[in-house]
């Protein structure tokens, strides 16, 4: 059986409160976050707890790109491209 590798991403631009219903609906633990048609970031569970939940920041008024994770990608032994 062959797996299929999918990727999900949000925009820079949406809110903390749009992605966080689409990683759970997608049953995902990330989510690639872009910025035009380049890779910018991503936001995780991890980044959901610590910096969202522990730290308060209004879920409807922060966007994903406050939060995210910046350049994941150059740590890969391989770039991959969305």
């Amino acid at each position: 059986m062959k797996k299929v590798l999918q990727f999900f991403c949000v925009t820079e631009k949406k809110s903390i409160e749009q992605a966080v219903p689409e990683m759970s609906r997608q049953r995902i633990g990330s989510i690639v976050v872009k910025k035009g048609s380049s890779v910018c970031g991503i936001f995780t569970k991890r980044d959901v707890l610590t910096r969202v939940v522990s730290a308060g920041p209004d879920p409807k008024a922060t966007q994903v790109r406050e939060l995210m994770t910046e350049s994941f990608y150059l740590n890969l032994p391989y770039y991959i491209s969305v």
